[in-house]
């Protein structure tokens, strides 16, 4: 096994993911990760808080509604593409706003291997946009399950930040 699997072995499924990632993640410190970049998402332009590296990323994405407090919104089905990943989370751009809080099954195409990773997570943020076309992004933690192909993610993301 390299270095970077054995980094991202899961020893207790149960723990967040944030758990696993060393501090200065791929190797560079905290500050050259950090992304000073603004955004304006039809609200006032917000500083970046990110805590992890991203990766810019556009690859396909299937998303379902598992779980949320407004039970019409079970089953909720949208594809959408990613602007960006990270070993916690990713960003997803849809026409279909999706409920802060639900929890999703999701299905990320991953051109380097047949078929998909699955994965699960909640969203944690969803704004439509200012500019033409009104699309969402909708902001997405990963949750650390079993079922999952998380260790693959992890291993995924490490390959890019090579």
């Amino acid at each position: 096994m390299t270095t970077s699997i054995i980094r991202y072995k899961l020893k207790a499924l149960s723990r967040p993911l944030s758990a696993y990632k060393p501090k200065g993640l791929f190797g560079v410190s905290d500050a050259s990760t950090k992304s000073p970049a603004t955004f304006n998402m039809g609200e006032e332009i917000k500083e970046d808080r990110r805590s992890e590296w991203r990766q810019p990323l556009s690859n396909r994405v299937l998303v379902q509604v598992v779980d949320n407090s407004d039970e019409s919104q079970l089953k909720l089905t949208c594809s959408g593409q990613t602007s960006n990943v990270s070993p916690s989370g990713l960003c997803l751009i849809s026409d279909t706003e999706i409920p802060i809080g639900a929890v999703l099954d999701i299905w990320c195409d991953n051109p380097g291997r047949s078929g998909s990773f699955f994965l699960a997570g909640q969203v944690i943020w969803c704004r439509q946009e200012a500019l033409p076309g009104f699309r969402f992004h909708t902001g997405i933690r990963l949750m650390d399950i079993r079922s999952t192909d998380i260790e693959a993610w992890l291993q995924h993301i490490d390959l890019l930040a090579s």
